[in-house]
């Protein structure tokens, strides 16, 4: 697998943010967004064995896979997974829902799908209505600034998370505009708990 790091920490967004788990972070993406702030194009090969194991010593409870877009690398991602069968480890993925397919659903606990523009955005709605995905399963996290980025993604979205960049005021701005934007859309407030506390980091 190419993976860019592996690292311990809290989950800072979406249904599951405040807990510990361990975060796989693979290399490479399918979009190029301008506003993205992760960094996600370097790394290394790692075995889906050593990865196993790595998995393994770190005694972790959840794994998040995580990228970039980590479902480029699902046939490796669900080697790992099946290797780990008979561990009680619950598999979560960030993806932007570009290449999700029905058999994603079948090999995940929960997905947190955050889709960046309309096509994959209609293409993962399809794919929950066809297949009567359970709503405790999946959330389509829709990234906004409330006025700009990610404005016309608001029907498909189960939660907004604000598009911050640096704990700053200027972020503080966008985090109240889009709790206003949830109050209106009915929509679950998702806090980046993570660029709270660190601004930022790599490795949180």
């Amino acid at each position: 697998m190419r993976v860019n790091e592996i690292f311990e920490s809290i989950q800072g967004e979406g249904k599951y943010a405040g807990y510990p788990v361990l975060f796989i972070r693979l290399q490479g993406c399918n979009l190029n967004c301008d506003f993205c702030d992760t960094e996600w194009k370097t790394g290394k090969v790692i075995s889906e064995d050593d990865i196993v194991s790595k998995i393994l010593s770190l005694n972790r409870e959840i794994i998040v896979w995580t990228g970039g877009e980590p479902l480029l690398q699902f046939p490796a991602i669900k080697k790992v997974i099946d290797k780990l069968k008979k561990h009680n480890i619950q598999h979560h993925i960030e993806t932007n829902g570009g290449l999700l397919k029905k058999k994603h659903f079948d090999n995940f606990d929960y997905l947190a799908i955050s889709p960046k523009n309309i096509k994959d955005a209609r293409h993962v709605m399809s794919l929950i209505i066809d297949n009567d995905i359970e709503y405790d399963k999946r959330d389509i996290k829709v990234v906004t600034d409330g006025f700009k980025v990610g404005v016309y993604l608001i029907p498909f979205a189960s939660m907004f998370m604000p598009l911050t960049v640096d704990g700053g005021r200027i972020d503080n701005q966008i985090e109240k505009d889009v709790w206003n934007l949830s109050l209106k859309h009915n929509k679950k407030f998702c806090l980046r708990q993570h660029i709270k506390v660190w601004n930022i980091k790599r490795g949180v």
